[in-house]
């Protein structure tokens, strides 16, 4: 089964493929496709960079122990997901 994947932006999904769809596959097995990519183009990049920017300091304000964790969390999803 293949997955769908796109851009999360301020915590919501877009479905914003105006840059494409790119079809990611196992580098062990080319044949076998793992997901389908949504890609944003140019405004979007620019729109999800200001967004960051405008949240870098409510972020910053978080503790550093708290922000350590966050972090961490999202590793583990990663790997999990991998």
């Amino acid at each position: 089964m293949t997955e769908s994947c796109s851009s999360i932006i301020a915590g919501k999904v877009t479905d914003d493929d105006s840059g494409g769809h790119l079809r990611s596959t196992n580098p062990a097995r080319l044949s076998d496709v793992v997901a389908d990519v949504a890609l944003g183009d140019a405004t979007t990049f620019v729109e999800s960079c200001r967004i960051a920017k405008a949240s870098q300091p409510a972020w910053s304000r978080v503790p550093a122990p708290i922000r350590g964790r966050v972090i961490a969390e999202i590793g583990r999803l990663v790997e999990a997901n991998a």
